[in-house]
């Protein structure tokens, strides 16, 4: 339960992204799809349908940023907590 929780906190910070995007224009996020993947200390994403790059962020549960590598689509991109207490939100940053 707490992993799907987590995931649909996700996919909402994915649409809430790509939604702000859209409606500033020109945007690599305007057409993508992402699909994420989580256990306790680790999400992953993969997006598609557009061009350019994407990364996943992670805030952890004791305040740590951290971020995936940079990856191109149709790739996963996983950012790590593990050491941190866990992840508690992520979205992804296109380029």
């Amino acid at each position: 339960m707490r992993i799907r929780r987590r995931i649909a906190t996700t996919v909402t910070s994915v649409a809430l992204a790509t939604g702000g995007l859209l409606a500033g224009g020109a945007s690599p996020a305007a057409a993508a799809s992402c699909t994420p993947w989580s256990d306790d200390n680790t999400i992953g994403v993969t997006c598609t349908g557009f061009s350019g790059e994407f990364r996943v962020s992670a805030a952890c549960n004791d305040g740590v940023k951290k971020y995936g590598l940079w990856v191109s689509p149709g790739k996963w991109s996983y950012a790590y907590c593990s050491g941190h207490k866990g992840w508690s939100s992520a979205n992804q940053q296109f380029r």
